[in-house]
């Protein structure tokens, strides 16, 4: 049964009550919210899903039956000591990235990993204000915690539009300009397929551009989803995407598993799926 860290739970019951929402959040939940850009569906989202995206990213480092590989390897690796940029998009409120980055916190505590130096440059993108707020928010709570146990984060947030490759191309710039000493870089994509499955074809410029700019240096790309049937329809859609960056990048095809997690608010012990949609990796100079 998959956990969410104390502190983690903390800082998300502090940002409920902030936006007035944590008594929505402790009720069983009945609905699945997407968000959006207006502040009403970006709220519902982070009272509705948060959770459980922190658990889906969370496990994909955990992986305790071994059926993510070589993709959890791979990030247990760039997570383990370093300097690590992460270009995060859309970020949302952060569960992605939070669910990566307090799984391996816990596991520090736990000495199931050394506590090694960790510097973590992120630059995130969303289009939603209120969703980079939230994000701002939750990751300046996780300092702290994230410091004890030897990992340093920075980040900024900027608006990003998926569907304007001039919008990619000025946010990757900053990317690349804001860590020109980090020795690898990772790209993560997570909970997309909503706002994906009808629109790819207006974003796939974006994330062809993304790729381009990387494929000389030691990289990955991760793209993390729901397991569920529209997730595996939208992929299938764009599998001749991923097929054309093949000159590109090596990587995996479709990874996934079942696994149960708690819901710290509800009480509920709830289904959790993944699907690692595409796995990128190329060890080149940077």
């Amino acid at each position: 049964m998959l956990q969410i860290p104390e502190n983690l739970v903390a800082d998300y019951v502090q940002e409920l009550h902030g936006i007035g929402r944590y008594e929505d959040a402790c009720k069983k939940l009945t609905s699945s919210s997407t968000g959006g850009a207006d502040r009403e569906r970006t709220h519902n989202a982070f009272v509705d899903r948060f959770c459980a995206s922190v658990c889906r990213s969370g496990y994909l480092v955990l992986d305790n039956k071994e059926r993510l590989k070589p993709v959890s390897n791979e990030l247990l690796a760039r997570l383990g000591d370093g300097r690590l940029a992460i270009l995060d998009v859309p970020c949302g409120s952060g569960a992605g990235l939070l669910g990566l980055l307090s799984l391996i916190a816990s596991l520090r505590v736990h000495g199931s990993l050394p506590r090694l130096p960790l510097t973590i440059d992120v630059t995130a993108g969303d289009f939603s204000a209120t969703a980079r707020s939230l994000y701002h928010n939750m990751l300046l709570r996780a300092v702290p915690w994230l410091e004890e146990q030897g990992v340093r984060i920075r980040w900024t947030t900027h608006a990003w539009d998926a569907a304007d490759q001039f919008s990619t191309s000025a946010i990757v710039d900053q990317w690349l300009n804001n860590s020109p000493d980090c020795e690898d870089f990772v790209v993560l994509v997570s909970a997309f397929s909503d706002a994906a499955a009808n629109n790819f074809s207006k974003f796939e410029r974006s994330f062809q551009h993304i790729t381009e700019r990387i494929h000389n240096r030691s990289s990955a790309f991760v793209w993390i989803e729901p397991d569920w049937k529209k997730s595996w329809r939208f992929f299938d859609a764009i599998e001749p995407f991923f097929d054309k960056l093949l000159n590109l990048f090596r990587g995996t095809k479709r990874l996934s598993d079942n696994f149960r997690w708690h819901h710290p608010l509800n009480e509920n012990d709830c289904d959790g799926k993944i699907l690692v949609v595409r796995h990128e990796s190329l060890r080149g100079a940077s």
